[in-house]
């Protein structure tokens, strides 16, 4: 988390801006997927080149563009961290990439490959701001999604916005046809999660 460090670091050796660690994570994807933004950008702008994964981390529409153009079948997994193009997009908010991806007509189910079994609506409902998830939400559900998808340990989007207490989010779930009696693996629905949770807004919206 230390951008001036990075930024002597960098300015010393600019070709550290490739670096990956001994699993392939790129510094710049470390960056992004820790929520270092502001560090992610100052690598990539040390980067002549970027691949999709990194160029989604970054929001650069154009070059999504481009990189799509020209490698269509970079929309499977990426390595390392084993997500989806779509569901990486997704994970780190960028909404407009997100767009043009699904323009590009990937499968808006298809979960990660690996432990987790994270599809894209899981990842629309992680998100740290609530209407950034509704938004994401509403895109992904316009383009099929569907709301009941079970991720590891059975949780679905309705678990994860009731951990939230995201009530807007709950609300739309639930209009769009998800299931509210639908139970993890510890037999939880979303509103025994709520309640167990004291996540009152959560409560409210899943006891309509």
């Amino acid at each position: 988390g230390d951008l001036l460090d990075v930024r002597v670091r960098l300015d010393a050796d600019p070709g550290l801006a490739a670096a990956v660690n001994v699993s392939g994570v790129s510094a710049l994807m470390a960056a992004a997927c820790q929520g270092r933004r502001e560090i992610a950008q100052f690598i990539g702008s040390h980067k002549p080149r970027r691949d999709l994964g990194e160029a989604l981390l970054l929001g650069m529409r154009a070059d999504v563009l481009q990189l799509l153009a020209a490698t269509p079948a970079a929309l499977g997994h990426t390595r390392p961290i084993d997500f989806l193009m779509l569901g990486l997009a997704v994970f780190l908010g960028q909404f407009e990439c997100a767009a043009l991806l699904l323009g590009t007509g990937p499968k808006v189910d298809v979960a990660s490959s690996n432990s987790m079994r994270v599809a894209p609506v899981h990842a629309a409902a992680a998100q740290a701001d609530q209407q950034l998830a509704v938004r994401l939400m509403c895109l992904l559900l316009a383009f099929g999604a569907d709301p009941n998808a079970k991720q590891r340990a059975g949780w679905t989007a309705l678990h994860s916005a009731a951990h939230r207490d995201y009530a807007d989010l709950l609300t739309l779930l639930i209009s769009a046809g998800a299931d509210p009696e639908l139970r993890n693996d510890d037999c939880l629905s979303a509103l025994d999660l709520a309640l167990a949770q004291i996540k009152s807004r959560a409560i409210a919206a899943l006891s309509k």
